[in-house]
C-alpha cells in the first residue's frame, strides 16, 4: 500500500510539472486540455479510493487481531484513538492531496494562459469554478471518507466490503451525477452556459451536502458510541478468518510452522 501511494504521489508530481509548464504554451489544443481534465478527475478519484482503503484498514485489522480489545480496556479515551487515526491519515496523504490541489491550479493557468483554447470568457469562468470546486471537494470528500471509513472498519465486515460501503456512501451519488453531466453533454442537448453553470453548481452542492451530513453524523456517532460499535458482533466470515489466524498460535494445533519434536 505504501509503495503504491508513493508511486501515485510521483505521478502527481510529474503531472503538476507538465501542466504547469504547459500553462505557458500558447498553443495548447482542445483535445490535450480535455485529456488533462479527465486525467485530473481520475487522479482525484484514485486518491479518494486510497483514503477510504487506509481509513478502513487500520481499525479493521486491529479489531480482527484483537488489538482493539486491548485498547478498549485501557484508560485511553475513544476520542484519543480516533484523533491518532486521523493524524496518521493526514500524515499519509497530506503531500499527495497538496499536489492534486496544485494540479487543479495549474489547469486554471492553462485555461487563462493559452490563447488557442477557444472556450470564451464565460467558459474560462466556468472551468475556473470547476477546478476550484474540485479542490474544495477533495478536502471535503477526504474528511468524510476518513470518518466513514473508520466507522466501517469497526463494524466487523470484510475490508473489501467496508471499503466499497465507504465509497458508495460518499462518492457514488457524485459519480452518478458526473455520468449524467457527461451524458447530457454528449447527447447534444441545447443547454445555455447559464444552464450548465447551474447544473455544475448543483452537482458540487450535492457532494458538499453529502460530505457534511454523513461526515458530521459519523463523527458524532464514533465519539459517543465508539466502544459499543467496536465491541459489537463480528460478521460470520470475519469470525472464521479470525479463528483461522489465531489457530496457528494454539499449542494444541498441528499446523504450527515450527518443526515437530
Amino acid at each position: 500500500m505504501d509503495a503504491v501511494l508513493r508511486g501515485v504521489g510521483d505521478i502527481d508530481h510529474l503531472a503538476v510539472a507538465a501542466f504547469y509548464l504547459g500553462s505557458f504554451n500558447k498553443r495548447v489544443s482542445g483535445d490535450a486540455f480535455a485529456g488533462a481534465l479527465f486525467t485530473s478527475y481520475a487522479l482525484h478519484v484514485l486518491m479518494k479510493c486510497f483514503i477510504a482503503m487506509r481509513a478502513v484498514r487500520r481499525l479493521s485489522e486491529d479489531r480482527l487481531s484483537g488489538a482493539l480489545e486491548l485498547l478498549l480496556v485501557t484508560p485511553l479515551q475513544p476520542r484519543d484513538i480516533l484523533s491518532g487515526q486521523r493524524r496518521a491519515l493526514r500524515r499519509s496523504f497530506r503531500a499527495s492531496i497538496t499536489w492534486l490541489a496544485l494540479l487543479n491550479i495549474a489547469l486554471i493557468f492553462v485555461i487563462h494562459g493559452s490563447a488557442s483554447l477557444d472556450v470564451g470568457s464565460s467558459g474560462r469562468r466556468m472551468f475556473t469554478g470547476i477546478f476550484l470546486g474540485g479542490i474544495l471537494a477533495l478536502f471535503a470528500d477526504s474528511l468524510a471518507l476518513s470518518w466513514i471509513g473508520m466507522d466501517m472498519g469497526l463494524r466487523g465486515k470484510r475490508q473489501q466490503r467496508a471499503v466499497l460501503a465507504t465509497l458508495g456512501r460518499v462518492l457514488l451519488p457524485n459519480w452518478l451525477g458526473a455520468f449524467l453531466l457527461v451524458f447530457v453533454g454528449l447527447s447534444g442537448a441545447r443547454i445555455s452556459e447559464t444552464g450548465w453553470a447551474h447544473l455544475i453548481t448543483s452537482w458540487f452542492i450535492l457532494g458538499f451536502g453529502i460530505d457534511l451530513v454523513l461526515g458530521l453524523r459519523t463523527q458524532w456517532r464514533l465519539h459517543r458510541h465508539f466502544r459499543e460499535i467496536a465491541s459489537g458482533s463480528l460478521s460470520k466470515e470475519v469470525r472464521t478468518a479470525r479463528a483461522d489466524s489465531t489457530a496457528r498460535f494454539s499449542f494444541g494445533h498441528r499446523a504450527l510452522d515450527s518443526a515437530k519434536p
